[in-house]
């Protein structure tokens, strides 16, 4: 992949990024529902803030920091993803 398409692709993450953050401050449970959603969402946030931390891009940890701080999450990193990633 060519560094150009490399840099839209991460522009577009970005922006989805953004928009689901903004719909984060309804409540976790009534956004992802009763399933696994909400679950996977909160690891999805953790490798995504470890990866903007290790890119030091603070605009995505920022957005990753919101969507942590919503409801359920508080504020906390998913423990299991964060082991996977320590021990890779």
């Amino acid at each position: 992949m060519s560094a150009a398409a490399a840099a839209t692709r991460l522009r577009v993450l970005k922006d989805t990024l953004r928009r689901t953050s903004a719909q984060l401050y309804l409540t976790t449970k009534k956004l992802f529902g009763g399933g696994g959603d909400w679950e996977k969402f909160w690891e999805t946030n953790t490798i995504f803030a470890a990866a903007a931390c290790l890119n030091q891009d603070h605009e995505v940890l920022e957005v990753c920091c919101k969507g942590l701080d919503v409801g359920m999450y508080k504020g906390a990193l998913h423990t299991r993803t964060m082991e996977l990633i320590v021990r890779e």
